[in-house]
């Protein structure tokens, strides 16, 4: 029987893209986008067989990277990091390991000033 990631056909190349990480401590989610802005693929660490307190382990996160950059080729990212999950610097281990070169790279995690 086949998973719905084995029969998902995805492969694509990019010149520039954009990965959003959203990272918890329960799941990472990994979006990609366009230039534009739209949406071309979303994945979570549940896709690829890990299932409840295993889907917020960092392997799980650079498991699902390694293999969504096997299929997507993109040369150049804006990275957008949202979250205080471990599954961050794992994707971004991959990302450096796939040789794709980072045009920006910016957290969103809101942080407190005092008020």
């Amino acid at each position: 029987k086949l998973t719905s990631v084995q029969r998902r056909k995805f492969a694509f190349t990019l010149n520039m893209g954009i990965i959003h990480i959203i990272s918890s401590y329960n799941n990472t989610i990994l979006t990609i986008k366009d230039r534009l802005k739209q949406v071309l693929f979303v994945t979570s660490t549940g896709v690829y067989g890990f299932k409840h307190t295993k889907k917020g382990t960092p392997f799980a996160a650079y498991t699902m990277a390694s293999k969504v950059f096997q299929r997507i080729t993109i040369k150049h990212a804006i990275i957008l990091i949202q979250g205080p999950g471990t599954g961050n610097d794992a994707v971004l281990r991959v990302i450096y390991d796939m040789k794709i070169h980072i045009i920006y790279m910016r957290n969103l995690n809101k942080l407190p000033h005092n008020g």
